[in-house]
């Protein structure tokens, strides 16, 4: 890491920029000074200043070398954490700072951690008028963080990182770049997913405390002449949502830090919200439904990313024992109930579309539901039946592409023998059910 370090603040060094601004050039002749006296070991933070400062030059030059040996620096666990069970939360908006949660001091909550700097100075280099290489370091950089064994980045952080990778795809018109995001996006979410340590629950009444309440709201309503009403939401919409909109427990479990593997688990429900939310920006305009289109790259990107948790993590999303605590209620919330509203709304919103891959991604969401949530999401399943899939198959103004999609989704579901008896018992058999959708 020293050849690493030395290479890049010598260029800092002999640059114009540095010859014109007396801290960036001070900050590099001082790490230099420490690299050769040995001391790069414990002053990680003034080694890091004179690459901070020279990615605020804004020079391509300055910082494609800088993120590039930040990128290096990370593979050689240059930015290291202390190991800890506990995970303290990161720097919070000035709204959270007001509740208090976590009871940290004052002093923690005024002073960003050093890899949250690390990540606000990545992050930072990108922008809409960004050039190409510049943007694919950040990529790099970024996705080297993340995948890192030894350092930890979670919520407000995390997002961020999600949040810029996800703009250098949409605003990037490298197909290079383009590619390497999509990939470094992929790669974080399994990652973000990945480390979520599963339990069992060993005790059938720790099982039916997770169970979801009686009172969890209805989320579709109805379906008439094609046209899905949906109940608002709540949030305000946009892609990622901000920090204050974030919710921590203060009472029961929580008292004290949230364990690293309960932050790991809200930090995978808070990234597939974001997701879910994203693919429900409407597109108004016919031009957007170009697949080329800004707007829809977005809304398609995000499909596939759902589509992929869905279909390599369907064991967290399940579990019972995967548990969010919420700070607004004061209740344990299983991660299934938790997102259900999120991804309710995104299929009911998309399996309408007139988009034949925004459409197909949508029927191919309801299959994993189908196949991994028959038990969790059994009225919710019922709803989207009648109220969707079904009048596809019914409506003449339906296309034969449709039709034929979602026929290929219901036969490949009823492939299964149990799944037929399972059909008829949850949905005919109930004495609730008005129309029968086996008969349908």
């Amino acid at each position: 890491s020293v050849v690493f370090i030395s290479s890049a603040l010598g260029m800092i060094l002999t640059s114009k920029e540095a010859k014109r601004s007396g801290p960036l050039h001070d900050s590099a002749q001082t790490a230099l000074e420490m690299i050769r006296t040995g001391q790069v070991g414990n002053k990680s933070r003034d080694i890091f200043e004179p690459l901070r400062l020279a990615c605020e030059t804004r020079s391509d030059k300055l910082m494609i070398a800088s993120l590039d040996c930040i990128s290096k620096l990370i593979s050689c666990s240059f930015f290291a954490e202390e190991p800890s069970d506990r995970c303290p939360p990161s720097p919070p908006s000035p709204a959270f700072n007001r509740r208090r949660s976590m009871r940290a001091p004052q002093s923690n909550i005024s002073r960003p951690s050093f890899i949250d700097l690390v990540i606000h100075t990545i992050a930072s280099c990108h922008s809409e008028t960004a050039p190409e290489a510049v943007s694919l370091q950040v990529v790099k950089a970024l996705l080297s963080l993340v995948l890192s064994p030894t350092i930890y980045v979670h919520r407000s952080s995390l997002l961020k990182v999600v949040r810029t990778v996800y703009n250098v795809f949409l605003l990037s018109t490298d197909p290079v770049n383009q590619t390497a995001a999509q990939g470094a996006l992929t790669q974080i979410v399994h990652h973000i997913f990945t480390r979520c340590r599963l339990t069992r629950l060993n005790n059938p009444e720790d099982a039916s405390s997770h169970r979801p309440s009686a009172n969890s709201r209805r989320l579709l309503t109805s379906f008439k002449n094609g046209i899905m009403t949906v109940l608002p939401l709540t949030e305000s919409s946009g892609f990622l949502p901000s920090a204050s909109a974030m919710e921590l427990p203060e009472s029961g479990h929580a008292q004290g830090a949230l364990t690293v593997n309960d932050m790991s688990i809200q930090d995978a429900f808070l990234v597939f919200q974001a997701l879910c939310k994203s693919t429900m920006e409407p597109v108004n305009n016919e031009r957007c439904h170009d697949p080329k289109s800004h707007s829809m790259r977005s809304k398609l990107l995000s499909l596939h990313l759902v589509l992929t948790v869905l279909n390599s993590h369907m064991e967290l999303i399940v579990n019972p024992a995967a548990i969010i605590y919420s700070i607004s209620s004061h209740e344990a919330t299983t991660f299934i109930q938790a997102i259900n509203q999120y991804l309710c709304l995104c299929l009911s919103r998309n399996a309408v579309s007139p988009v034949p891959q925004v459409f197909a991604v949508s029927v191919e969401l309801f299959w994993h539901i189908l196949s991994g949530m028959r038990t969790e999401l059994k009225k919710e399943i019922k709803v989207l039946l009648h109220e969707i899939f079904i009048p596809i198959l019914e409506m003449q103004m339906s296309t034969l592409k449709q039709k034929a999609v979602v026929l290929a989704m219901l036969s490949k579901f009823f492939q299964r023998p149990q799944a037929l008896v399972e059909m008829y018992l949850n949905y005919d058999c109930d004495g609730e059910v008005v129309d029968s959708i086996y008969g349908q």
